[in-house]
């Protein structure tokens, strides 16, 4: 019997019809998922993190700020404009 390690965890490898996964159980529902997928590395976005997992509150960036104002929204505007428009100050050493 063949077992994996997933999310500390050890599964036993099931087969259906050449196709290798382990069900887990998460927030109550059962779900396959594939060998080859486990290993995979998960893709990161470091805006996603930025936003949604709090980053912008503990490490605040203007330049990243800027940066999905501009390139992720499609906004067209300079850093004097963006400056203006959202009241940025320089910070004081």
């Amino acid at each position: 019997m063949k077992t994996i390690s997933y999310r500390g965890k050890n599964y036993r490898v099931q087969n259906a019809n050449g196709w290798q996964h382990i069900i887990v159980t998460e927030d109550g529902c059962k779900k396959r998922i594939g060998v080859s997928k486990i290993n995979d590395v998960p893709e990161v976005d470091v805006v996603t993190n930025y936003i949604f997992n709090g980053l912008f509150l503990t490490h605040p960036c203007p330049a990243m700020d800027f940066w999905i104002y501009r390139h992720r929204l499609g906004n067209k505007i300079s850093t004097a404009a963006y400056k203006e428009k959202f009241k940025i100050k320089p910070k004081k050493i």
